[in-house]
């Protein structure tokens, strides 16, 4: 059955790039960023009877060195670091991930240990809680999940520690052989410690209905609505329309996402805007071995640092992964972004219009079944028409993670 309409986004954002988590036996890619959604993983799902809990609970070690050139994302006097990390992941769940009725419960603690800059050293978590109930005509999904991370971050040029937590649930219900119905309502909340910072709160809820056409594609209208609250910022509330598509083309691409048209309003001057709503990606299995993934995207964000200002993000990402080996998995991204800038309460700004891209390549290694080693090099480079905002940063990191 079709995922949720709320997960499209971060469907998309998991297709191109894998799990947000450094760990080595998940995907190390997460090209498109902070400015991308970042909800974390996606749901897992619901109770079985019979449940024998130390038969479905595992644990692991997370191990990764990472040299940092650039460790505040600044334009001048960089500063290098090496970076050790010590994760333990915690993981419950109900059964196997198809079960039609699972809950899973997922927790990750990492420390981090800055060897020149020990300030900077700090514990991050993540947290992760879902549940899946299949019935016969309808599917529901919840998912909440929360974090505290702290990391450099390209719009300010330092490190930002925050705390996000946040809830998706989503209704699928088939009303005939043919058509169904997605609602999805999700909250997102960012709390950050820099005073200077404006923690965002939020709100989105969806409504599609799709159409099956053959066996392989799934298209139909959606409307969405959108309430973002900004400390010290103003308001914005996002009204949308378009089509929703999920495509499989063949037994080797698959085409999910959505086209729209979105009318932003602000608080305070009143601004409004109408703009584009895109979020789409695609999946190619070029050989037996090889995949090639792509996407695009364009959205209105709010800025968590820019007083009076949101920004126009319009992106993409190409991902690349080749199976050298049964065991050795060897992997290429390319990212790509545009921010615009504008004024969301009719205040003149300076321009900080800004370019953005990323560039890793890698490999997976799986030592054992119970044993995973990494290896990553990562580009990033941020131009601006504000000279000041400018930077770069290189960064490489060998991992193990081992399973219990």
């Amino acid at each position: 059955m079709k995922k949720n309409i709320m997960n499209t986004r971060l469907s998309i954002l998991m297709l191109i790039c894998g799990s947000p988590l450094f760990a080595v036996g998940a995907d190390v890619f997460n090209p498109i960023e902070q400015s991308a959604n970042d909800f974390l993983l996606e749901g897992f799902g619901a109770k079985q009877k019979g449940l024998n809990l130390f038969e479905n609970f595992t644990y692991g070690i997370n191990l990764e060195a990472e040299y940092n050139n650039n460790i505040f994302l600044s334009k001048d006097d960089e500063e290098s670091d090496l970076i050790l990390r010590f994760g333990v992941p915690l993981e419950f769940s109900s059964g196997p991930e198809d079960d039609e009725q699972r809950l899973a419960l997922s927790y990750t603690p990492t420390y981090e240990a800055y060897m020149d800059n020990s300030g900077q050293s700090n514990l991050e978590h993540n947290f992760n809680f879902s549940m899946l109930n299949t019935l016969p005509k309808t599917t529901f999904r919840t998912n909440v999940f929360a974090a505290k991370s702290e990391n450099a971050d390209r719009f300010i040029s330092d490190t930002v520690s925050k705390t996000l937590y946040g809830l998706d649930f989503g209704v699928e219900y088939d009303l005939t052989g043919k058509t169904t119905l997605d609602f999805g309502f999700g909250v997102k909340i960012d709390k950050y410690e820099k005073a200077a910072l404006f923690d965002t709160e939020q709100y989105d809820a969806r409504l599609a209905w799709l159409y099956e056409i053959g066996s392989k594609t799934k298209v139909g209208p959606y409307v969405a609505a959108e309430r973002v609250f900004v400390d010290r910022n103003a308001s914005q509330t996002g009204l949308s329309l378009g089509v929703d598509a999920d495509y499989s083309i063949g037994a080797k691409t698959t085409l999910i996402g959505f086209v729209g048209v979105e009318r932003r309003t602000f608080s305070g001057a009143g601004n409004t805007q109408t703009n584009p709503e895109l979020e789409l990606a695609v999946e190619y299995e070029l050989t037996g071995k090889t995949d090639l993934s792509a996407s695009v995207y364009s959205r209105v964000t709010a800025s968590f640092s820019d007083p009076g200002l949101a920004y126009d993000a319009t992106g993409g990402a190409l991902s690349l992964t080749h199976a050298a080996t049964d065991k050795l998995k060897l992997k290429g991204a390319l990212t790509y972004e545009y921010d615009d800038y504008f004024s969301v309460d009719g205040t003149a700004f300076s321009a900080r219009n800004a370019d953005y891209y990323t560039f890793r390549i890698g490999a997976d290694l799986e030592v054992s079944d119970d044993l995973a080693a990494s290896a990553t090099l990562s580009y990033l480079l941020n131009e601006s028409e504000d000279a000041s905002r400018e930077s770069n940063g290189t960064t490489f990191a060998l991992g193990l993670e081992k399973k219990f």
